[in-house]
């Protein structure tokens, strides 16, 4: 059970942080992760604490407006109002509803919680005792009268001065063509000996009353989620925290269970709806340093609630803490959803656009059946003369992998997507970073490599090396086992955690993360060895889908430049000629890559969940060719059969060439599982019997997605095709027919 009870603002993670005694202050670092370049971000220390008062304004105004929404300062409620000059209707910085006064059994006004009426969230380190504690907007600074505002080009900027705690933050409130923007600037933060810790931002912008039964909170966990608060309603609520792109692979080293969060967040939104209005949050700057929060059913407040809380500042356990903040900007961007946009497939329409707006993503015609994983060499215990050693077995040999493609193009008929994994001098283990720039001589010749790639490239299958740039166990490419390490927040170097194949398990490995500051240089080594070996496609898979800090260095504190750093190396790689495969890919590697392998296919189960939602292939489908995770590695592979089909995209698989007995003592014994020979008709059928839905939907966008019961889901494309998907163990009966047990069907569209 993945939930927490309590109504708190920030996960327990922060907590922990923070709580470890700090001991003194160190370092002052001139930093600005968000900088661009690797190893060149500078920065500027926060301020001395300015307790001028200005410009408080006695009345309401209009500070901003457009032909469609007007953006007003609301005196008499404290709140920042964007009303629609179509209707009138109103979103704002407290739930609308909090305006209609409630009453009591007896007749009595019932007083709102403070909290609703907050706009924003301040925690800070008091020095006295070393502690977390919490400032809110409204209670510590608008009701007290002090604050600042004044109008901005396009908007409004409020100073939240909290005189006591010596601390001020001023919020830029704009208005955007289609919402509201809130940010913040960190380095005009002002302090006292109290320093601000993390931030949230509108906290109840995003929010749905405990009592609607229609009101649904969306949290973009894997392939996203629905939470239905009236379903969760107690006295104090449950709580829910993600990171947005996953945990830091640093704090994974001191949990000792071994669990990981198997779907992260992958894309930085969150959104809420609730009858005919809607609205959808899209974290613009600071998404690294940033975690998208859940308060739900807390029966005192009457409102559950999404919101994104970022990290000003890194703090180690051993006391330390960044001199300055972590990110240049934070900043969220509200976009209201009316009507019948006010669904979560509207939310995927409005973060399409601006995704093509923003990043320039494109329309596709083309789009790819399947993808395979061949994993190369590995290593296994070896002995020679009775001593023991370890030696490099290879699963797959780039003969292998040619008959492997040649048989699969063959008998299906479609030209895969192929990564090579373990190809690499180091195979799968990570020995030397980025396998040692290399390839693994015992999986065979230049000559060998020739023929695979020819063939390939005859066919038009895409190749894409695998580089692990990310972790290392020895010295090798550039990279120092003695010095090139990244550090934990206690000093120590971190040991990785290594994903167990087939498996939402992971173990603790003795391979480090390579230190930020050398990131950059050896990912576009790895481009360049691409290119040089042939294989110009290049995979940068760990990156691709986890971030990481290093404490080293406080500009890589709170997992700080991370996405910055991974753009600088694919912008070097397409320069050079790389294609891009993106395996997992959280939003920074998603809209530069040029396929995604490993799209998520769930949530991650928190019992607080009532649905799980395709959104992540609904925001990418028809723009980004996209398979799934593997399908013989699922425990049900139905199931991804299945939401293969939901969703449109592609099928991904996993193989080897060979198997033996040696195998039996490598640190996954699950190898015998995705030997080619064993699994191949099983894949070509699959393959072959989703052919003629996939090209019926290929370069289609989903326009709507609907649950239609617990087993029951439809799904509807642009181009007219609609597929009725059951999940469950007895026939649906539906619009087009009726659905057998475990299948799905699909109407034709306009082709």
């Amino acid at each position: 059970m993945r939930l927490r009870s309590g109504a708190k603002y920030f996960s327990d993670k922060v907590e922990l942080k923070v709580k470890r005694k700090i001991s003194a202050v160190i370092l002052s670092v001139l930093l600005l992760t968000l900088a661009a370049g690797c190893g060149t971000n500078k920065g500027t220390p926060l301020s001395a604490f300015d307790s001028k008062h200005k410009n408080k304004s006695e009345q309401s105004f209009t500070a901003a407006e457009n032909s469609e929404w007007s953006l007003q300062w609301d005196k008499e409620h404290y709140r920042i109002l964007l009303k629609s000059k179509a209707d009138g209707t109103t979103w704002s910085t407290l739930p609308e509803e909090l305006l209609t006064p409630a009453f009591d059994e007896d007749g009595y006004e019932v007083n709102n919680n403070p909290q609703l009426e907050n706009p924003l969230t301040v925690q800070y380190i008091n020095p006295e005792n070393m502690q977390p504690e919490v400032l809110y907007g409204y209670t510590g600074s608008l009701k007290k009268g002090a604050y600042g505002l004044e109008k901005i080009s396009g908007g409004i900027k409020i100073t939240y001065y909290f005189d006591n705690k010596q601390i001020s933050v001023p919020v830029e409130y704009k208005l955007l063509e289609n919402g509201i923007n809130v940010s913040v600037d960190p380095t005009e933060i002002t302090e006292g000996d109290n320093k601000v810790y993390s931030i949230a931002l509108s906290p109840f912008f995003c929010s749905v009353s405990n009592g609607s039964s229609d009101g649904y909170l969306f949290v973009p966990s894997g392939s996203g989620a629905l939470i239905k608060p009236h379903e969760w309603e107690a006295d104090v609520g449950y709580t829910c925290s993600y990171p947005v792109y996953g945990e830091d692979g640093q704090l994974k080293n001191t949990n000792n269970s071994g669990i990981t969060n198997s779907q992260p967040v992958r894309l930085p939104v969150y959104g809420a709806a609730d009858g005919n209005r809607g609205v959808l949050a899209i974290i613009e700057k600071g998404a690294e340093s940033a975690s998208i929060n859940c308060n739900v059913g807390n029966r005192k407040f009457g409102f559950s609630a999404c919101y994104a809380g970022f990290e000003i500042r890194g703090v180690a356990s051993d006391g330390s803490y960044s001199e300055n903040a972590q990110v240049s900007a934070i900043s969220v961007s509200f976009l209201p959803l009316t009507g019948e946009k006010a669904s979560y497939s509207g939310m995927a329409e409005a973060y399409r656009n601006y995704l093509i707006k923003e990043y320039g993503i494109e329309k596709v015609s083309k789009e790819t059946a399947a993808s395979l994983e061949l994993l190369g060499a590995t290593q296994v215990d070896s002995q020679f003369l009775g001593i023991p050693y370890r030696s490099l077995y290879p699963m797959t040999t780039f003969k292998q992998a040619l008959s492997i493609l040649k048989e699969f193009t063959d008998r299906t008929g479609v030209a895969p997507a192929v990564k090579l994994s373990g190809f690499g001098a180091s195979g799968l283990n990570n020995g030397k970073a980025a396998g040692g720039l290399k390839t693994a001589a015992v999986l065979g010749s230049k000559k060998d490599i020739k023929a695979f790639t020819d063939y390939s490239s005859g066919i038009s299958a895409g190749l894409y090396m695998n580089y692990n740039i990310v972790n290392f166990s020895k010295s090798g490419a550039g990279i120092s086992k003695t010095f090139d390490y990244a550090r934990n927040t206690v000093g120590q170097k971190a040991l990785a955690r290594k994903r167990v194949l087939g498996s939402d398990k992971e173990e603790k490995v003795a391979e480090y993360f390579v230190a930020r500051e050398k990131l950059c240089e050896l990912g576009k080594k790895a481009a360049d060895n691409a290119i040089e070996t042939g294989i110009a496609g290049l995979s940068l898979a760990e990156a691709a889908s986890g971030v990481y800090s290093d404490y080293s260095n406080q500009k890589y504190y709170a997992r700080g430049g991370f996405a910055t750093d991974y753009s600088e190396i694919i912008g070097y790689g397409k320069e050079k000629g790389n294609k891009i495969l993106a395996d997992g890919a959280n939003l920074y590697a998603a809209v530069s890559a040029d396929i995604i392998t490993g799209a998520p296919d769930c949530s991650d189960k928190n019992d607080l969940f009532y649905a799980d939602i395709p959104f992540y292939q609904m925001v990418f489908k028809g723009y980004i060719p996209m398979t799934g995770p593997t399908v013989n590695l699922a425990a049900e592979s139905a199931d991804r059969l299945l939401f293969a089909a939901e969703t449109g995209m592609g099928l991904g698989f996993t193989f080897i060439g060979s198997y033996s007995s040696d195998l039996f003592s490598a640190e996954e014994n699950i190898y015998h599982s995705v030997l080619y020979g064993t699994g191949s008709d099983d894949a070509c059928k699959a393959v072959g019997g989703y052919l003629k839905y996939f090209e019926a939907v290929e370069g289609a966008v989903i326009s709507e997605h609907s649950i239609l019961s617990d087993t029951l889901r439809k799904t509807v494309f642009d181009n007219g095709v609609e597929v009725y998907i059951n999940y469950g163990v007895t026939a649906a009966v539906t619009a087009a027919g009726t659905v057998e047990a475990r299948s799905y069907i699909f109407t034709e569209g306009k082709r």
